[in-house]
């Protein structure tokens, strides 16, 4: 029996036919645009969600950090110092903010204790788990101010700690800081290289200067660094590594002379003892 369609209505199969196929790919296409725009912004959404929840997790390590107290403070330090055989799974469990943050009044952190009380294994896990505090500082108003690790094992006496350990945690600290920390200047203007040669340490001189030169790219500029590294002018009179040199090995004044080291405030006294 035949149906009989209102005049307003179509059949069904008119439907298609009055869509021309070119119209349909378009509508397709676009379909398929909102779909991956839907897909992209989902994908942007969760992205900036990411970034938030790890702003909001550091903003709580953060605050954990805060909440060390002078008395948690105290305790760990003196942990360190005495040689607490429960001070390296202690320091394994605690934020990594609060490894940043603990100090004493004169600004010296965990890691300086750790470099100039020789405590190898208790360094190694520090920059495993934080290395970046081997470029940390200590404050300005710190004594001494603005040291780094190696600076504090510079000025630390090789049989102080016993030459193995002292070689080891050399080796730690220099294979993760960076040339600008390797550089870098104390509030009074010596770097680490100045230390070592006021100590008359050959051994680490060469180290510091061959893993400045690897590090920076052993080239022509390189070894300009190294120059201005060891020409810097420290101290009230300026001095440089080869004067601190002068004071205590004429072999370590004269390696550094190999690094195109120069005397920034000659003394005519020491001059004429002076050989290349």
């Amino acid at each position: 029996m035949e149906v009989d369609y209102d005049p307003d209505e179509e059949r069904p199969a008119s439907i298609a036919q009055a869509v021309p196929a070119g119209e349909k790919a378009k509508a397709q296409e676009e379909l398929g645009n909102l779909s991956d725009q839907a897909s992209q912004s989902l994908l942007d959404l969760l992205e900036a969600q990411k970034v938030s929840h790890q702003s909001l997790l550091a903003k709580l390590e953060k605050i954990e950090a805060q909440r060390v107290s002078d008395n948690q403070r105290s305790q760990l330090l003196d942990a360190l110092l005495n040689r607490d055989p429960g001070f390296e799974a202690q320091l394994a469990a605690l934020p990594v903010p609060v490894l940043t943050e603990v100090c004493d009044s004169q600004g010296m952190s965990l890691i300086h204790h750790a470099v100039r009380t020789g405590q190898t294994n208790i360094v190694d896990l520090l920059l495993q788990r934080c290395p970046e505090l081997a470029e940390k500082t200590t404050g300005i108003d710190a004594r001494p101010a603005r040291w780094t690790p190696l600076m504090v094992l510079m000025d630390t006496p090789v049989h102080s700690v016993g030459e193995d350990i002292y070689q080891r945690i050399l080796r730690l600290l220099l294979h993760v800081m960076s040339v600008q920390s390797i550089c870098a200047q104390a509030y009074n203007g010596q770097t680490a290289a100045h230390l070592a040669a006021a100590q008359a340490n050959l051994m680490a001189i060469k180290k510091i200067c061959w893993t400045t030169y690897k590090k920076a790219g052993e080239s022509d500029s390189a070894f300009r660094l190294v120059s201005n590294m060891l020409n810097t002018r420290s101290g009230k009179r300026g001095a440089g590594a080869v004067d601190l040199a002068l004071n205590t090995n004429f072999q370590v004044a004269s390696y550094l002379k190999s690094w195109g080291a120069e005397e920034q405030c000659p003394n005519p006294k020491q001059r004429r003892y002076w050989y290349t």
